[in-house]
């Protein structure tokens, strides 16, 4: 083998093992770019135990994917285990070919709410003798639609239930929910999960 041929036979080697780690790279950061936020750091314990005023004795995250979306979540346990809460984000899922955007989802779950805003009461007092009627008539009542929360993130929800309520916000292209535990009353609890929304509305 001659000096030249040599000599072409190790560039040739060299950009082989450039490519090579060119192509680890990349794959590398492609997979981190797949790896959705953890959304139990984007609320410290501390936050927690200050708005709920009970250590966190453990987080558990967990996530699940619908429509193009992804929803990560943490749920914080308390010493006093009544007092946890349940945090999550959902955004876009990384790679995903559906052309749905959060804000579609968003609209999916509370475009419905919303119109019922902005519709006139004489139209929403029908609409509440109607529902009247049918629990009259042995129909299953369903539980009471959200409360719209302003003044905060581009749009906010506030739900009750028996055991709880549940605060949804919006914010560019992703939204919380938050639920808070304990003792407290409905506006207690909103109060807390406001507080806890608008941290973390700051840190994504």
């Amino acid at each position: 083998m001659t000096k030249r041929n040599r000599q072409s036979l190790f560039v040739l080697i060299c950009l082989a093992a450039i490519s090579v780690v060119a192509c680890h790279k990349s794959t590398t950061a492609e997979t981190k770019s797949e790896t959705q936020i953890d959304t139990c750091q984007i609320l410290t314990n501390d936050e927690i135990e200050q708005v709920q005023g009970s250590p966190v004795t453990a987080t558990q995250p967990s996530s699940v994917s619908n429509e193009g979306v992804v929803s990560t979540q943490c749920f914080y346990s308390t010493k006093e285990m009544d007092r946890s809460v349940s945090f999550a984000v959902t955004q876009k899922k990384v790679g995903s070919a559906s052309k749905n955007s959060v804000r579609d989802y968003w609209r999916k779950m509370f475009g419905a709410y919303d119109a019922e805003e902005k519709e006139r009461e004489g139209d929403r007092e029908k609409r509440e003798s109607l529902r009247e009627q049918s629990r009259k008539g042995g129909e299953e009542e369903k539980g009471p639609p959200p409360t719209k929360v302003t003044g905060l993130g581009d749009e906010a929800f506030w739900f009750v239930s028996p055991v709880g309520g549940v605060l949804y916000v919006l914010k560019k292209n992703a939204f919380v929910r938050i639920s808070v535990g304990g003792p407290d009353t409905e506006q207690a609890k909103l109060d807390k999960s406001k507080l806890l929304a608008i941290k973390a509305l700051e840190r994504l």
